[in-house]
């Protein structure tokens, strides 16, 4: 009888954990790992200078900033060289760029280094979008499935998100990979039609806190398709 009840106890223990488990849902993941990287609330009055680094393999090696000021709605991104200098972004959603110091430049200059308002919000875009994960996803939660998985990222036990943006031309699915343990992001997965043909998959490490936000300063980032690394952002002042 003795054995009985303990075999009672443990089926029981594990069907109230099934069922818990069931209940959660990837909202509720993704609340507490926004939670842990942002605290304080602090990303939507974002106001700093992130200088950049991305080395990428073929190509020569890119620096720039990018200024980010969330409460007055302004987007920077800055390149100075020895021989060159311009800024292209929003004041207050206007768009607007300076070249070499002057508020004009050539229409070749303009077509060279894509001055440009269209490649200027999608340099916002990405930017805004990719350097303040996973709060940004707060705006996307219509699109984040309840149903989630769990498996190996970067040899870490993760929750697996799943986001599928709603079609422009093409649906886009993202995947956020949330720790288990700490619920950080360490990373996170896109494409377009099929995970093994298209995209790329990025692990994010080094993580510091700046302005009260616990950001990775390292990205490494690698093709889906044959797995192999083609770039590393790092962020070497903020």
């Amino acid at each position: 009888m003795r054995k009985i009840r303990i075999v009672s106890v443990i089926l029981g223990q594990m069907f109230w954990i099934q069922i818990s488990f069931a209940q959660t849902k990837a909202s509720e993941i993704l609340e507490k790992c926004i939670g842990v990287h942002d605290p304080n609330n602090k990303w939507e009055k974002l106001n700093t200078n992130f200088n950049i680094e991305i080395k990428r393999n073929g190509v020569a090696t890119r620096n720039f900033n990018v200024f980010i000021n969330l409460t007055k709605s302004e987007f920077f991104y800055q390149v100075n060289t020895d021989t060159l200098s311009f800024t292209q972004g929003f004041k207050k959603d206007k768009f607007y760029y300076k070249f070499n110091g002057k508020k004009y430049a050539s229409e070749e200059s303009i077509k060279k280094y894509e001055l440009t308002q269209d490649r200027t919000q999608y340099l916002r875009e990405v930017y805004e979008y990719l350097l303040l994960l996973p709060m940004r996803l707060k705006n996307d939660i219509k699109f984040l499935d309840e149903a989630f998985t769990e498996e190996n990222f970067n040899n870490k036990s993760c929750y697996n998100l799943t986001i599928r943006y709603l079609p422009i031309g093409e649906a886009e699915t993202w995947h956020f990979y949330i720790n288990k343990d700490t619920f950080i992001l360490e990373g996170y997965q896109f494409y377009l039609k099929d995970i093994k043909t298209d995209g790329e998959y990025i692990f994010l490490s080094n993580y510091k806190e700046i302005k009260g936000i616990l950001m990775p300063l390292t990205k490494t980032w690698y093709w889906n398709k044959d797995k192999t690394f083609f770039r590393e952002d790092r962020i070497l002042n903020y």
